[in-house]
This record gives C-alpha cells, structure tokens and sequence, in this order.
C-alpha cells in the first residue's frame, strides 16, 4: 500500500523535487552520485492518520529539502508547494487543515 502511495505522488511533481520545481536555482544534493528522492507527507501521518495514502497528502522532495520541510513546518512546506503551482496538493490540504489558504 505505501509503494502504491509514493507511485501515485510521483505524479504530483513529475518524478522531480518539488523545490527544484518551485526555485530554479534549488539544486538537489546528490547521494552517491545520483539524487536520491525522498516522500514527505505534507499533513502528518501523526496528526492526520486518515490521510497518510491520500497521494494528494504527499510530495516528492532531495533529502536536504525534507529535512527543512520538517524543521519549518507545514507553512513552509505550502508556500513551497504553492510556488511550485501544484494546485491540487495545494486544494487537498487547505480543504484538510483550515486557514491554511489566506495568503
């Protein structure tokens, strides 16, 4: 069930971190050569176990990325996914977590 989860978020970014996608000068760490890919659910599979294989919760992000979407929080992580224009992340999330789409 997890493998299908991060299939499906693939497709959210387009096999491609999504601060890569929304920052043009982001470049991803490599790990042995080749960039290493990581999920990250953006609701927490903690406080929001409904949504841990919702694809629409998660995005694909390089290590460095994962770790400062964790350490900023989710506010952070919307502005990026905001940035980056994926709007049906964007959508899912907000109808999940309320005020989270006043800009």
């Amino acid at each position: 069930m997890y493998a299908d989860w991060m299939a499906l978020v693939d497709k959210n970014t387009n096999g491609r971190c999504v601060m890569e996608v929304a920052d043009k000068t982001h470049h991803c760490d490599g790990v042995a050569g080749r960039r290493k890919l990581e999920h990250h659910h953006v609701l927490t599979r903690g406080a929001y176990p409904a949504e841990k294989y919702s694809p629409l919760n998660g995005i694909l992000c390089c290590p460095s990325s994962h770790d400062m979407f964790h350490e900023k929080g989710l506010e952070y992580t919307v502005s990026v996914i905001r940035a980056a224009k994926i709007y049906d992340v964007i959508n899912y999330v907000c109808s999940i977590k309320k005020g989270l789409n006043d800009e």
